[in-house]
């Protein structure tokens, strides 16, 4: 983290020195600064940033996507809330969805962009009944999510031994992924239902 916080802030200065808004050297300059911003999960800062390279460049790499995708991080709380949490204060907001959802909460643990939390029925519909198990991934993830993300929980809630799986993510899931959870006792949600899991509506 130090390192990139360092890289900001000389990307920054070389930005705040550049006199031509259009030279690719500032362009590319505030494009490198917002990518930083974007590991440090700083997104209103990031999207500060594409939004003066697209005034300027509209086609520029792949920014009109960046801020298709985070552009209204600002105005949309449950995103931002989501997105920009620290570690404690994420894994939290997930304890209290999970809870939210109806289950129990029985473990949580870091995973690649986000935590992986296993949880059983809070209560079984028949007495004595093994209450069934789930493993429920939240994914912060900055790019659309791909295939290869869905089986890998779909691995993990066998190696797991949970019954069922959902997958909760920042961002759009792929349509290959959907495909391959149709068949699976696999849930997706996505972003545009990020207000409704985390109890925001």
């Amino acid at each position: 983290m130090g390192s990139l916080n360092a890289a900001a802030e000389e990307l920054q200065r070389a930005v705040d020195a550049s006199d031509n808004l259009r030279a690719p050297e500032t362009l590319y300059g505030r494009y490198f600064l917002a990518a930083c911003l974007e590991k440090q999960r700083k997104l209103e800062g990031a999207v500060q940033q594409w939004k003066q390279i697209h005034a300027v460049n509209a086609s520029f790499r792949d920014v009109a996507d960046k801020l298709s995708k985070f552009g209204d991080v600002s105005a949309n709380d449950t995103l931002k809330d989501f997105v920009t949490a620290n570690d404690a204060a994420f894994e939290q907001l997930c304890r209290d969805a999970v809870e939210r959802m109806g289950f129990a909460v029985q473990e949580v643990t870091a995973i690649h962009e986000g935590c992986a939390v296993v949880a059983s029925e809070a209560q079984s519909n028949m007495q004595g009944a093994r209450r069934m198990s789930r493993l429920i991934h939240f994914v912060r993830a900055a790019e659309e999510v791909p295939e290869s993300t869905i089986r890998s929980l779909h691995d993990a809630m066998r190696q797991k031994k949970a019954q069922r799986a959902t997958l909760v993510a920042s961002t759009q899931i792929g349509a290959a992924g959907r495909r391959f959870a149709q068949t699976r006792p696999i849930t997706l949600y996505d972003r545009d239902h990020l207000a409704q899991i985390l109890g925001r509506e």
